[in-house]
């Protein structure tokens, strides 16, 4: 496969219903949708979904870095997961500015699905796995308990059993009987802060949900950002305003708590993921695809990380059905994931701009394996109505 056109749009999707956690609530989502064609006929999909809270990414900056990494791309031949790994984590050490991850990641997602497409594979078979039938974990925003309530009737429905509650607020005690009164004791929860406590508060506030029965807590600690403010939706350096003492301060906190650690957004690059492994800062990693610069460096970290270090597979809240099917097929590559999120886009999009891929029904997703890549296709026309802004690379030979 060699590289020929690449096409980038930022488009911007209204929800039908807003979704709220400690930092942010969210009523629309901005995404970095890519294709890739290799000129034979085939064509490949990615996404990533920019957030300056998270990567310090904007979404105009998070396509101008996409146009500037594309231009590195034209041209190039991959026949393998392997080459294009090997191309990205290489670009990755060469980036010496704010690491962009949404950027890396639609682009490198993009390559990977064209590649199983030219290959006539379904993502599974390029994975080298079956495409079984994955159980998936809901998330439960901050919300009043009549929208709680409503929600939790559409899950049940839905046969889902496993949940991130959102916590930080005084109603958190209040939601969690809410939900085991509602779904059963049985069910499986964890907890996202959100880095909505101090290091003096996190350990009493994480004792008070582990004694109501949550499994794990997630970013807890108050989340460093930069000071100055973005300049003309430049990146901010989130990166480089997460020092040392932020990663030490996790690992003190490992030792205060009886549940297990999970990190997100301190978990934003290849820096990062290498001062968590360094201090010790975690019990879990939280692997978001468009966070961390998609299959081949999401990949990487994973193969990498030491044997006791656990993982599972996030998602970005209103995320199409493009970067939850790349989800879904990373879960079927990595069966040893603790949870795996995704599929928000069924609650939240108030309209579509894609067909096909991975489905789900009763709680769990599953996809055919007679669907070359990730089984995703566009409506064009519909992509366009969405976009606000387009970039066009073309491989030119010398």
């Amino acid at each position: 496969m060699i590289v020929q056109r690449i096409e980038i749009n930022l488009i911007r999707l209204p929800f039908r219903v807003s979704y709220g956690h400690k930092r942010k609530t969210h009523s629309e989502v901005y995404s970095v949708i890519c294709r890739i064609e290799d000129g034979e006929g085939h064509s490949g999909l990615g996404e990533a979904v920019p957030r300056n809270y998270v990567t310090g990414e904007t979404a105009q900056s998070a396509l101008r870095d996409a146009e500037r990494l594309g231009k590195k791309l034209l041209g190039r031949h991959f026949s393998s997961f392997r080459d294009i790994q090997d191309c990205m984590n290489g670009l990755a050490a060469e980036w010496s500015e704010p690491f962009p991850s949404c950027a890396f990641a639609t682009l490198d997602l993009a390559l990977h699905d064209c590649l199983a497409v030219s290959n006539q594979q379904d993502m599974g078979a390029y994975f080298g796995v079956q495409s079984t039938p994955v159980s998936y974990t809901a998330s439960i925003g901050l919300s009043s308990k009549a929208k709680l309530l409503a929600l939790l009737s559409v899950y049940r429905l839905s046969g889902i059993r496993a949940f991130k509650l959102k916590v930080g607020d005084e109603h958190d005690a209040s939601r969690l009987r809410t939900i085991k009164s509602f779904m059963g004791n049985d069910v499986s929860v964890y907890a996202d802060a959100n880095g909505a406590w101090s290091a003096d508060q996190a350990p009493s506030k994480i004792e008070a949900l582990a004694a109501l029965g949550v499994w794990g807590i997630e970013e807890p600690l108050h989340i460093p950002m930069p000071t100055d403010e973005a300049v003309d939706e430049q990146q901010v350096d989130r990166d480089g305003s997460m020092l040392r003492a932020h990663f030490e301060r996790y690992a003190k906190l490992r030792n205060e708590i009886s549940i297990p650690l999970i990190l997100d957004e301190s978990l934003i690059s290849p820096k990062s993921y290498k001062r968590i492994i360094e201090t010790g800062a975690a019990d879990i990693l939280n692997i978001r695809l468009s966070k961390l610069g998609g299959y081949s460096l999401a990949s990487t970290m994973v193969e990498n990380k030491p044997d006791a270090l656990k993982f599972g597979i996030g998602a970005m809240v209103g995320e199409s059905p493009i970067l939850a099917a790349a989800g879904y097929f990373f879960g079927c590559a990595n069966p040893d994931r603790l949870y795996i999120q995704g599929y928000s886009h069924r609650l939240l999009h108030g309209s579509s701009f894609t067909e096909g891929g991975p489905a789900m029904k009763r709680g769990s997703v599953s996809a055919s394996e007679k669907t070359p890549g990730l089984g995703v296709t566009v409506d064009q026309s519909a992509l366009e109505r969405l976009t606000i802004n387009k970039r066009i690379l073309k491989y030119e030979k010398e």
